[in-house]
């Protein structure tokens, strides 16, 4: 089985998105308006957050299919009957 680089950006995407929403929670007024009142972190934050989660979603879908194809490889060749 080769390598799934989903699951460890899924998980740094989640972490960098969650430490931004709460960057985000905790900006103080003057910060964001600066920024034309939008709230930069918390914004990109989310959009990160979900991100990260759609890829471990992909990650989590791409091991099942593995695994059911590894299953159907099993199933598909054929015993040699002398064995038993």
């Amino acid at each position: 089985m080769g390598l799934d680089i989903r699951l460890p950006l899924g998980c740094l995407f989640c972490i960098h998105g969650l430490l931004l929403i709460l960057a985000g929670v905790n900006a103080q007024a003057q910060s964001v308006s600066n920024a034309l009142h939008v709230n930069i972190n918390g914004w990109w934050g989310l959009l990160m957050l979900l991100v990260g989660m759609g890829l471990l979603e992909l990650s989590r879908r791409g091991a099942r299919e593995a695994a059911t194809s590894i299953a159907a490889k099993q199933a598909s060749t054929p015993r040699d009957v002398s064995d038993e």
